[in-house]
C-alpha cells in the first residue's frame, strides 16, 4: 500500500498541533501521538539528526545513529524496535525515518502519516528532495497573537517571569525573528514548490473549521470524510479563553512593532546562514555527535492507551 508523507510546519504557538491534530483523527491519516505533547509529537528529526553522524554508511557511525534515535521519545512511540532499524543496514538518514513512519502507517491501515516540527521549515528543500512524493502544509497566525502566546508559554512554566521586564523584551525580539525567519523560508520554498505546499490561516481555520479544512482534504486528495475532531487536551498558553491587550505594555507594543519593520525587510540568507553553516560543520566534522541531544529528546513516555488500541 502506498504511503503518503505529510509535513506540517509554522512558527511556534502557531496552530501546527492544533491543525495536526484534527487531521490525525482521521483513519485514513497517522501520526506519532502521546497525551503528554497534547497530541501529536515532534521529532525534529531533519533538524536534530539528519546528517548529525556523518556518513552512516560507515558501520561504527550507524551505530552511533541507531543508539540516539532508538532511545529518543520520539522512535519509541512509533513502536519501532531496535533490531528492525539494525536491520536497515546499510541505509540512509532518510530511508530509516521513512521505514519508521511507514510502518507505523502500515500496521494502523491509513494511506498518509503527518510528521509536526515547526523547525523543519528550515529543511523543505531537504525534505522534498529526500521525499518526491511528500506534501507539506503550512500554517500562519497573526504576528502578535504568536508573541502573546509564545510569552504566555513561557509564564506558564515560569511564573516569576511575568515581572521581568528585560526578559519580555528580549523574548518578544527572538519570536519575531523566528516567526520571520520561519515564513520567509516557507515563503521560499512555496514559490518553487507551488504544488507540494499548501499555506492555511490559522485564524481562517478557526472561524470556518469545516471550510479550511475542506480545502486540506481537497490538497491531499482524501475523498471520503474526515472526522474534524480534537481528542487531545488544548495545547494552550493560557488558563483563560481570551487574553486582553493589556498583556503588553506600551513599550513591548513598541518593540513588537519595530522589531517587526526591521525583519521583514531583511532577506532570508540573514536568518538561515547560522543554521545552513551548522549543517556544514556537521558534515565535516564528529563534533556534534559527541554533543547531547537536547533533554527533551529523551523523555520516556509509554504508549498512551489510545496508540496500545491502534498498533494490536
Amino acid at each position: 500500500m502506498k504511503v503518503t508523507p505529510i509535513f506540517v510546519v509554522g512558527s511556534n504557538r502557531s496552530g501546527t498541533t492544533y491543525i495536526s491534530n484534527i487531521l490525525a483523527s482521521s483513519n485514513l491519516i497517522t501520526a506519532v501521538q502521546h497525551e503528554e505533547h497534547f497530541g501529536i509529537h515532534e521529532s525534529s528529526y531533519f533538524n536534530h539528526i539528519y546528517g548529525r553522524y556523518g556518513d552512516i554508511k560507515n558501520w561504527s557511525h550507524y551505530v552511533e545513529f541507531i543508539e540516539a534515535t532508538i532511545n529518543s521519545d520520539y522512535f519509541r512511540l512509533t513502536g519501532v524496535t531496535r533490531e528492525e532499524l539494525y536491520g536497515l543496514y546499510p541505509a540512509t538518514y532518510h530511508s530509516v525515518f521513512r521505514f519508521v513512519m511507514d510502518r507505523l502507517a502500515t500496521k494502523e491501515n491509513a494511506s498518509y502519516w503527518i510528521e509536526k516540527s515547526p523547525n523543519h521549515a528550515l529543511e523543505l528543500d531537504l525534505i522534498a528532495k529526500c521525499y518526491p512524493d511528500a506534501l507539506f502544509i503550512s500554517i500562519k497566525r497573526n504576528l502578535k497573537s504568536v508573541v502573546r502566546s509564545s510569552l504566555g508559554l513561557k509564564f506558564k512554566y515560569n511564573p516569576s517571569r511575568v515581572e521581568n521586564k528585560k526578559y519580555r523584551l528580549n523574548s518578544i525580539k527572538g519570536v519575531v525573528f523566528n516567526y520571520y525567519r520561519t515564513y520567509k523560508s516557507i515563503a521560499s520554498f512555496s514559490k518553487r514548490n507551488s504544488k507540494k505546499i499548501l499555506n492555511v490561516n490559522y485564524e481562517d481555520l478557526v472561524a470556518n473549521q469545516e471550510k479550511t479544512l475542506d480545502t486540506v482534504k481537497h490538497f491531499i486528495n482524501i475523498n471520503s470524510d474526515l472526522v474534524y475532531s480534537n481528542q487531545f487536551s488544548k495545547n494552550s498558553s493560557f488558563n483563560k479563553s481570551k487574553v486582553s491587550e493589556s498583556f503588553f505594555s506600551k513599550q513591548e507594543l513598541s518593540k513588537i512593532k519595530l522589531h517587526e519593520n526591521v525583519y521583514k525587510k531583511m532577506p532570508l540568507i540573514f536568518f538561515v546562514w547560522k543554521d545552513r553553516f551548522k549543517k556544514y560543520l556537521m558534515s565535516k566534522t564528529t563534533f556534534f555527535n559527541k554533543n547531547r541531544l537536547p533533554t527533551w529528546y529523551y523523555k520516556t513516555y509509554e504508549y498512551s492507551e489510545l496508540k496500545k488500541k491502534q498498533l494490536k
